[in-house]
């Protein structure tokens, strides 16, 4: 697995949801 700072960014942009809000 990749740093934990580039698997944070890659949950963000999985999480449309998220962004939505």
């Amino acid at each position: 697995m990749e740093t934990p700072a580039d698997g944070l960014s890659t949950i963000h942009v999985d999480v449309p949801g998220l962004r939505n809000e």
